[in-house]
């Protein structure tokens, strides 16, 4: 539910905070603290973060959800490379524009092996750096 009132016209990110918290929780406590899925509910609490403009707290959320990630998938895998360019995407927004090309030529090198040199979300990357 969280994701759909993240992803609605208008989100309403007060009420998809809310509800990624209490699945935080629930996750943690049934799957541990260091599972693919509460890597993602920690994503999701950095995009809603992201959102409002809380950069910091964002890249905190974004940080733990890597290294879970990287630990449980693996470092090439499309899980990790969404997480990788919502913080290159805070960084830019904060300004920080080396620590964010870093980050979307990680992205890159990770999408290019997957999804191939033509894909989509290669050349929105590609427009993102120029």
């Amino acid at each position: 539910i969280g994701v759909l009132y993240f992803h609605m016209p208008r989100a309403e990110t007060e009420k998809a905070m809310g509800l990624y918290l209490e699945s935080l929780a629930i996750r943690r406590a049934v799957l541990g603290d260091e599972h693919r899925d509460v890597a993602t509910t920690l994503n999701n609490i950095g995009r809603v973060h992201y959102m409002n403009g809380e950069y910091d707290k964002a890249m905190s959320m974004y940080k733990d959800a890597l290294r879970i990630r990287r630990m449980v998938l693996g470092s090439d895998h499309l899980d990790v490379a969404a997480t990788v360019y919502n913080a290159g995407q805070t960084y830019h927004q904060q300004g920080e524009l080396n620590k964010a090309m870093e980050l979307y030529e990680e992205f890159l090198g990770i999408a290019r092996a997957r999804l191939g040199s033509k894909h989509r979300d290669v050349a929105i990357m590609l427009k993102c750096i120029a």
